[in-house]
């Protein structure tokens, strides 16, 4: 089968002019504009509408192969000579729709996406993917996450968090057919975004800032809802690099709250053997970053077996309801387990319940970020690098 071309895929190109120092920085620094989105995988079939007038293009050489311009609603199958939508397209095993105005939508399952979409015919089997904007795909993410907006400034932050895990990813995975998938990314297209909302506003005001490292690289950055009090570097918790700052921070505002995100649950030692697969689970060990105090993996003990699992499987398998962060101790009491802990999420990047906090207080988001990110540069990827607060004047 052929492969894609980059035709719709990242075009990366120089980033910017500025100062000596940060020029030569740049030179190994590309701007992504798009990113790739897994929308279905090895699936038999899908519903593929272009509401409007689109384009359809050979992604294996660049050429038009059709077009419409009044719309066009049909099942997409693979056959082991082509694929077929509507019409069929003999010796053609991916098509690219693009809308061809504002006015043109196209739909997936009766999802409506932004950008364009790549349909890959392998093995008899179609997966799809959305060629989208960043900016698009960051409000399309942070849309039903935030239904209830954080303060103006917290927000903006955590646009920029966003953006900057964006460009993290496409820069890892740019040799691949899609970057992000998006049923784990909780990507539902455009259909959530509100225009003007506060999320669309903070998308907005931000576009193109991202957090970098002293490279100009820009690193996984996250957030968590609550700290508790002090957070992780991302590599202690994940157990990989991210490119991103090596310290953890501590937050005065939310250790003053420690106590009221207080959480606790027992769990029958016999219900954490069957979710894991063991005969039997006598005690509990953690292992957790020293600085932080936050959990990276759990030590299942019985009496012959040991079984080490990451922080985020545990969490998967206990559910995140019942175990809200990865700060906490584990006691055995009688036949159960009591977790008792404090916060909410995985201790790393910004707290979002202090960067709220420090918003309603009249701090920005570029101030609130440098809490959080002490040891990274704000870059504007589609003009000129900030340090922190200050803008450097482009030569």
């Amino acid at each position: 089968m052929r492969t894609l071309l980059s035709v719709f895929l990242l075009g990366l190109a120089p980033l910017f002019a500025a100062n000596d120092f940060l020029l030569s920085k740049a030179k190994s620094v590309h701007n992504p504009t798009n990113v790739q989105v897994l929308l279905e995988k090895n699936v038999p079939e899908a519903l593929l509408e272009a509401k409007g007038p689109y384009y359809i293009y050979d992604p294996y050489n660049g050429t038009k192969i059709s077009s419409g311009m009044i719309g066009k609603r049909f099942m997409v199958h693979a056959f082991e000579d082509g694929i077929k939508w509507g019409e069929f397209f003999p010796d053609i095993h991916q098509i690219y729709v693009v809308p061809r105005s504002e006015k043109s939508s196209l739909l997936v399952n009766g999802v409506q996406y932004d950008g364009g979409i790549a349909i890959y015919n392998i093995n008899g089997v179609i997966s799809i993917v959305n060629d989208v904007d960043i900016e698009d795909y960051i409000k399309a993410v942070l849309s039903p996450r935030f239904y209830e907006p954080l303060d103006q400034e917290a927000m903006s932050a955590i646009a920029i968090v966003a953006r900057t895990n964006v460009y993290h990813t496409v820069s890892e995975n740019k040799n691949k057919y899609w970057h992000i998938d998006g049923k784990k990314a909780n990507y539902f297209g455009s259909s959530m975004v509100k225009p003007f909302s506060e999320v669309d506003n903070a998308v907005e005001e931000t576009s193109h800032i991202v957090l970098t490292n002293h490279d100009l690289k820009p690193f996984a950055a996250k957030w968590t809802e609550h700290c508790a009090g002090k957070t992780a570097p991302y590599h202690k918790i994940y157990r990989k690099d991210g490119f991103e700052p090596k310290k953890g921070v501590e937050s005065t505002v939310a250790l003053y709250d420690r106590k009221q995100s207080e959480w606790s649950f027992e769990i029958p030692k016999s219900r954490v053997a069957r979710l894991f697969g063991l005969n039997e689970v006598k005690e509990i060990n953690i292992y957790r970053d020293k600085e932080s105090s936050k959990t990276y993996a759990v030590v299942l003990k019985g009496l012959e077996t040991e079984k080490q699992i990451d922080f985020f499987k545990f969490q998967e398998k206990v559910g995140k309801e019942l175990l809200e962060s990865n700060d906490f101790m584990v006691a055995s009491k009688g036949d159960s387990f009591v977790f008792a802990g404090f916060g909410k999420g995985d201790g790393v990047g910004l707290c979002l319940y202090s960067a709220d906090i420090l918003s309603q207080k009249g701090q920005d988001a570029l101030t609130i970020l440098e809490k959080f990110y002490p040891e990274s540069h704000l870059v504007n990827f589609s003009s000129e690098p900030i340090l922190g607060n200050k803008q450097i004047e482009v030569q």
